[in-house]
């Protein structure tokens, strides 16, 4: 792991391709572009969603490492990976051995028992009710497993180390939150970063009221109301239930 992080980040900053590739997406500028790579001051960030289920291990194994928690609304995360991956957890591929061990099949290791492919993290004892619930339902139990793991990590590292950001606040207030972002990593002010706060997009929170139906949404509750209720990001209220 430490290889594929350092190849990761040797290849961003010294490969003219991938330096390229940063300039066409507007991450460098031209000057940057031109001018001799160079280690000094850089920071190494690995964006990836799944780390929540390792988070504690990554902890352990990289003692100077930071991590920034940014939360989004379970019921925006599921409208999300529905819309993305829609047959990722479907029954489709949780009965098929060969589909369930596709990259994108979103479960990682499995159990088969009775002809269907369980997720690993799955207690054993929601094995039948995971199996009757709708595509969107699963993702919610996903969303929730992995938002727990990451925010044990909370509870276990100093607050020099780990910061819990809601996603809303943050889309609503990114020049803000992002400088809380800076300050937590120790890292100076920069007008680069600024105009890129400036950009953030900002319309895509609430996507689950809009798109899914009263249903859908009283289903999440009933798999994650406790934690929906605690990040309170959009709650739906007892009466609207």
């Amino acid at each position: 792991m430490r290889d594929i992080f350092w190849q990761a980040f040797w290849h961003g900053l010294y490969f003219r391709n991938q330096r390229l590739a940063s300039l066409y997406s507007r991450n460098i500028t031209v000057a940057e572009f031109l001018k001799k790579p160079s280690l000094e001051g850089k920071l190494f960030c690995y964006k990836e969603p799944f780390l929540c289920f390792a988070a504690e291990h990554f902890a352990a194994h990289f003692p100077n490492a930071k991590f920034i928690h940014i939360v989004r609304d379970g019921r925006d995360n599921t409208d999300s990976m529905v819309r993305t991956y829609g047959d990722a957890l479907s029954d489709a591929v949780l009965v098929s051995e060969q589909l369930s061990y596709n990259k994108v099949s979103e479960i990682g290791t499995w159990r088969r028992v009775n002809g269907f492919n369980y997720p690993w993290w799955l207690p054993v004892s929601e094995e039948e009710s995971f199996r009757g619930m709708s595509k969107y339902a699963r993702y919610v139990r996903l969303w929730k497993e992995m938002t727990i793991r990451c925010r044990s990590l909370g509870a276990l590292a100093s607050q020099k180390r780990y910061l819990e950001i809601k996603y809303e606040d943050f889309v609503k207030q990114p020049v803000s939150f992002g400088h809380q972002i800076r300050q937590f990593l120790d890292q100076p002010d920069s007008k680069k970063f600024n105009k890129r706060l400036n950009k953030a997009f900002t319309r895509s929170t609430n996507l689950s009221r809009k798109n899914q139906s009263i249903d859908r949404l009283e289903e999440s509750m009933a798999i994650a109301g406790d934690l929906l209720d605690e990040l309170d990001t959009w709650a739906i209220s007892r009466n609207e239930r």
